[in-house]
């Protein structure tokens, strides 16, 4: 038997392991995936997710501890992705595919961090021999979000907060596709245009600020983030609006508006970090004149 056929072969009986899965119960294991993956420190978790094509993937952390930790490791190719599948079921950084099981077991082994597996539901749980601290994390979290953030760039900009610009790019994403296929022609162009125009602005204010931001005022700084708490405000409001009028479902409001309070608490971090440097800022004015003042 040629290698070739051996690796079909092997492929083949990976297939078969997997099963057919239907989107019912897909969209089951990729809810609680997502619900794992926000504390997942030390593990992959793959799932099944395409029929019975013998297709597997990998979401959010396990996507990345996969593709920084293992491929990167053993030189391997891998291509994270967004997920655009589902509005309400979607992967918060990206996702891995790959067909069946086995390439990703044996390339962990050869990265040398299996420890053990758990095969439990049609899907596997492969614990690593590491465990990350959340900041380990939550930087390779910012180093792929700076990765989708250069390849989306047309102007090139630094960015300020990766994670952040990414919840932005999502929500107005939705928000768009949202407005315009799930209205009808006079709401699209009244309450759809409204609410895409404030999400287009918040995006803009923000893709303005990374190429600025080391020539503007720290005054000037707290201004923008304030700014975009209050256009934040304004998409909430717009949301009342969608949902005391029917037109979109209570419950994809209460979606929608889940996300612009992640967006939100993340620039009040950003503004409570620029309203404390500035206060320091100013302390150390201060002082610097009394002392001159004192040697005088």
């Amino acid at each position: 038997m040629t290698k070739a056929q051996n690796q079909n072969q092997e492929l083949s009986a990976d297939i078969d392991a997997v099963g057919k899965i239907s989107r019912k119960e897909y969209e089951n294991l990729k809810r609680r995936c997502l619900e794992f993956e926000k504390k997942n420190c030390d593990s992959i978790l793959i799932i099944p997710c395409s029929g019975d094509k013998g297709w597997c993937e990998m979401g959010d952390r396990s996507a990345i501890l996969y593709k920084y930790c293992i491929c990167e490791k053993i030189n391997a190719n891998v291509t994270m992705s967004d997920d655009y599948d589902s509005f309400f079921l979607q992967f918060r950084i990206g996702r891995v595919r790959t067909r069946g099981f086995e390439v990703v077991k044996k390339r962990i082994r050869s990265a040398g961090l299996f420890e053990s597996e758990l095969e439990h539901d049609k899907c596997v749980l492969i614990k690593l021999k590491r465990k990350f601290t959340p900041k380990e994390m939550v930087q390779l979290e910012q180093e792929e979000m700076a990765r989708q953030l250069a390849l989306n760039a047309i102007v090139k900009v630094e960015p300020i907060d990766p994670i952040l610009y990414q919840l932005v790019v999502e929500l107005t994403a939705r928000i768009h596709q949202m407005a315009f296929r799930h209205m009808d022609k006079v709401s699209s162009a009244t309450n759809g245009q409204r609410i895409v125009s404030i999400m287009d602005g918040i995006q803009r204010d923000y893709l303005m600020f990374s190429g600025e931001y080391s020539k503007l005022s720290d005054a000037k700084r707290i201004a923008i983030w304030r700014k975009m708490l209050v256009d934040l405000n304004l998409v909430r409001l717009e949301l009342q609006i969608i949902a005391s009028s029917k037109i979109w479902k209570r419950e994809k409001c209460a979606l929608i508006g889940d996300r612009t309070i992640a967006i939100e608490d993340r620039i009040k971090r950003r503004l409570a970090h620029q309203l404390l440097t500035t206060k320091h800022k100013k302390e150390n004015v201060k002082k610097n004149i009394q002392k001159a003042a004192s040697a005088l």
